[in-house]
């Protein structure tokens, strides 16, 4: 909604090019083939690379930002992505540079089918490489929304690339581009972020796409960086000598793709200089100060697996005074972690002298604190060698030491010999020669040409990527860190002290992620047609908030699938071929969205008569799901299923569970279970999917033994019953219990205005009551068919200054009425799986009178909750309430709460529920 408002930021789009944007651009350059004589440039922004394009051929820059297009040279054209306002293959060359990333699921095909259709030849994307997009996530100071600062909605890696050319399309070369860091994708890395609410980034130009706020929560707790900083450096630089040469350490890549009828070898970079490099081997913990590829101008960033240095002296960046004797002042980075025993060797290009000193520094930016040493052993004239004797921890970027030189010596280079590489001479890897120029390395292993480029204003030695020959690079650029939550929780106490709540709150949320580290299900896709939606907020809360407590109080990663119906009834041929593909661009833009925090993928399926009765329903549901399952997966790689209802969602789960060999787990709720259990058709299909189950969950134990009748007996051990839970935080006695009616009794109800719910007969025990002389007053909550009805019956009894019937309320509404106008909770139900009412008027402190009536049953069985009457008999519900109603005061609210915390409170319940998930 607020996408337009990010995009026409003035400030946007006058900030200048970033050396990445640079290296892109050349990248870009050398791959537009010779004799292309027009380009579409789609998402130009403000024209950096549009603006560098030839003079002498068509150009035109199309960009939905009119602030963006002011800065463009060229013809421009406001437009969108999805819809290009141009005739098919009227362009030779056509490119969208840093745009897909940015698409939504409903339009992503679409943009990039256009792409295709309006080139005659050649089609150019570049992307951002495997990002991490938790690590640019932040949170909106006004509505709570995480987002992406720069509106990011996909990773892409390669073969995301290769995957989207069309059939009579070519892949010609993927090129590997932008900046020379980039981290391993590490998931455990998103989940630390995402579980202690971290906000990893801090400038300007936000805009929420939820609100259109500008505003951000700042994070205030910034040990814990330092703290991911170091264990995830503890992670990836452990060990791993020889990961220099095969981490994919680009920030961008590039796919050039090439119509079939374009025949011959067109790589399109063949004219820059391709000679075979000069390759050397050597440590890859050795740093060069005469290599100028390893100096860094403005500090160090994450993701570089070879010495770096900063020359402290020349730097524009501002240090605090140093000595005037001081002649050379320089900070290295080094990929390791530093550990007692560790030699610093450093080699000097004059002999180290009485007159002369070489000092070496060694920072741990975790406890904010550095050791200084001048007692070196002198090796040589010409040589001096430094031991670790202190455990220091790295930072981020790596182990900062930092080397002073004072008097006539100059260093020359400056190596790492870690205690585990004791044969210094095997420790290499290899190195290629890089020109003052644009260099570029290619492999011709594959279908398509895989390059490499870098833009150098110096020459000088590189890791050679010898990932570049690599058959599959995701192996790649995905990294097992490994990451000890047990050292991270360590030294989190060190910070209790002085951000003591925050600290608290870290730890507590650590120790959920420590238990569930070993889980072996951590992710879980769940099946719900009652999930809760905009029109029916309601609608199966119970389950939303089940999923809440999973997501926060396990730290398990649970996702929603919720299917919608979508009506045909028509018995009209025409009207019912409009309708179905009227269905089919329903389901093709199908999107994820959220339910509080919660993701949710709505997908519409097939309802309606006479061609879709419910008997159906199961069958069209599934289809609905099985055209978006491997789009699911590819999105969320779930370890196990877990459907609410056998019929829909259960035939569905047992669907993808099979598919994809991952455990299956149903939650039988359906209310009357008769209306599965009594028609063929649905009792088959029923009966398939509880067959296919790992374990079936019922919520009472009434229900439980009616799934047992459509089951053998041998299917009986995988039942459990696990009842609904109450969110407690919402549903909670008022402080003080008194009555402010005029000492009317009070009832409620809250129901569904149907025949299950049998509101006649709660009408029908009022007026007995009232008939009686008893003060009494009765509210119901809800909606359905018989509403109008049962207005004539309260209208024809003259009722109505006592009876109300309060229609739809929202929860937090309901949870106010049973705490302050409520004395007795009334259910009056033929049939009941559970009742969640009844624990959600329980935790309001209320006692409860029900018909029996299946699931009250397994709630009620304490005198001091409340009572149980016959069910469907007007005058046993009246007696059970006149019993309640005449012993009042002694119903302790806190001692019948106390008893739903105990029993029904989320805390209990996700526990249970995923004590069956890891036992699976």
């Amino acid at each position: 909604m607020f996408e337009a408002d990010y995009y026409n930021q003035p400030l946007l789009w006058r900030s200048q090019a970033e050396p990445y944007q640079v290296q892109l651009l050349a990248d870009i350059l050398s791959l537009i083939p010779q004799g292309t004589q027009s380009i579409l440039d789609v998402g130009c922004g403000n024209g950096l690379i549009t603006n560098a394009l030839p003079k002498n051929i068509q150009i035109v820059g199309l960009d939905s930002s009119q602030e963006a297009l002011k800065s463009v040279h060229h013809e421009t054209v406001v437009g969108s992505i999805s819809d290009l306002p141009f005739d098919d293959a009227s362009f030779d060359f056509v490119m969208a540079n840093d745009v897909i990333e940015h698409l939504s699921d409903e339009i992503y095909f679409q943009a990039i089918s256009e792409l295709f259709r309006v080139s005659s030849k050649y089609v150019l994307i570049s992307v951002p490489h495997g990002e991490q997009l938790e690590a640019s996530f932040t949170e909106c100071a006004d509505c709570g929304a995480r987002y992406h600062i720069n509106h990011h909605q996909r990773s892409l890696l390669e073969h995301d690339l290769v995957e989207i050319c069309p059939s009579s399309w070519n892949v010609n070369e993927i090129r590997y581009s932008g900046d020379i860091t980039r981290y391993p994708l590490d998931e455990q890395y998103a989940s630390l972020l995402r579980n202690l609410q971290i906000n990893n980034v801090d400038c300007n130009n936000f805009i929420c796409p939820y609100c259109g706020s500008s505003q951000i929560v700042k994070s205030t707790f910034n040990k814990s960086n330092k703290i991911i900083g170091y264990l995830r450096s503890k992670a990836f630089f452990e060990n791993r000598s020889n990961f220099v040469n095969r981490h994919i350490d680009r920030s961008e890549i590039i796919a050039l793709y090439t119509k079939q009828h374009i025949g011959g070898d067109s790589q399109n970079s063949k004219w820059i200089s391709l000679e075979r490099p000069q390759e050397i081997q050597q440590s890859p913990l050795l740093l060069d100060i005469s290599n100028p590829l390893q100096q860094v101008e403005q500090g160090f960033v994450e993701g570089c697996f070879w010495p770096k240095y900063l020359d402290k002296l020349k730097s524009n960046l501002s240090f605090p005074d140093s000595s005037t004797d001081i002649t050379q002042d320089i900070l290295i980075c080094f990929p390791v972690i530093l550990q007692p025993g560790d030699k610093i060797v450093v080699r000097t290009q004059e002999p180290i002298l009485k007159s002369t000193s070489i000092k070496v520094f060694f920072y741990d930016e975790i406890d904010d604190c550095s050791l200084s040493t001048t007692d070196g052993t002198l090796k040589t004239a010409n040589e001096i060698e430094y031991t670790v004797s202190t455990n220091f921890k790295s930072s981020l970027y790596g182990t900062p030491i930092g080397i002073q030189a004072t008097g006539e010596v100059a260093v020359k280079t400056v190596e790492y010999f870690s205690v585990s590489n004791k044969e210094r001479e095997n420790f290499s890897s290899n190195f290629i020669r890089i020109q003052a120029n644009h260099n570029i390395v290619v492999s011709d292993q594959k279908k398509y040409y895989r390059s490499w480029g870098l833009l150098s204003d110096s020459s000088g030695y590189y890791p050679k990527p010898e990932w570049l020959w690599q058959e599959d690079l995701r192996t790649c650029c995905e990294v097992d860190s490994n990451l000890s939550i047990h050292d991270y929780i360590e030294v989190v106490k060190l910070a209790i002290q002085t951000e003591k709540k925050t600290a608290t709150a870290a730890l507590k949320r650590l120790n959920t992620l420590l238990e569930n580290r070993s889980a072996s299900v951590s992710r879980v896709l769940v099946l719900s047609h009652m999930f809760p939606h905009e029109t029916q907020p309601n609608s199966g809360c119970f389950i939303a908030e089940q999923v809440a407590a999973l997501r926060e109080k396990r730290g398990l990663e649970v996702r929603v699938v919720s299917c919608q119906p979508f009506w045909i009834e028509s018995k009209n041929p025409i009207e019912i071929i409009k309708r179905i593909k009227a269905y089919k661009k329903a389901l093709s833009l199908s999107s994820w969205s959220t339910w509080g925090n919660i993701p949710v993928l709505r997908i519409p399926y097939l309802v309606g008569r006479p061609f879709f009765p419910f008997p159906m329903h199961g069958f069209t549901y599934r289809y609905a799901v099985s055209e978006w399952a491997n789009r699911i997966r590819q999105k969320f790689n779930f370890d196990l299923v877990h459907a609410h209802t056998s019929y829909l969602d259960g035939f569905t789960g047992s669907f993808l569970a099979r598919k994809y060999q991952v455990p299956f787990v149903i939650t039988e709720h359906t209310g009357p279970f008769s209306i599965l259990a009594d028609r063929s058709i649905v009792r088959q299909v029923t009966a398939y999917a509880l067959k296919s189950a790992d374990k079936i969950i019922s919520v009472s134990p009434s229900l439980e033994n009616e799934v047992k009748k459509i089951l053998a007996p041998s299917h009986h051990q995988k039942m459990t019953c696990i009842p609904n839970g109450v969110d407690t935080d919402i549903f909670y006695p008022k402080q003080k219990q008194n009555n402010n009616n005029d000492s009317y009794l009070m009832l409620l109800s809250v129901m569904s205005l149907d025949e299950n719910k049998n509101p006649f007969c709660l009408l029908e025990a009022f007026r007995l009551l009232h008939e009686q002389g008893i003060k009494i007053k009765l509210n119901i909550v809800g909606i359905g068919e018989l509403e109008q009805q049962l207005q004539r019956w309260i209208k024809d009894n003259n009722l109505m200054e006592f009876i109300q019937l309060l229609g739809f309320q929202t929860r937090h509404e309901v949870a106010r009425l049973m705490r302050e106008d409520c004395d007795i909770f009334v259910l009056s139900s033929h049939s009941e799986t559970f009742g969640v009412v009844v624990i959600e008027a329980l935790a309001s402190g209320k006692p409860v009178v029900s018909t029996r009536c299946g699931g009250p049953q397994s709630v009620i069985v304490e005198p001091y909750l409340g009572e149980l009457c016959d069910n469907d008999n007007f005058e046993s519900l009246a007696s059970a309430i006149k019993k309640v109603a005449s012993n009042l005061s002694s119903y302790d609210a806190q001692k019948i709460r106390d008893f739903i915390l105990k029993k029904y409170d989320f805390s209990v319940i996700q526990k249970n529920i995923n004590n069956v998930y890891q036992n699976l």
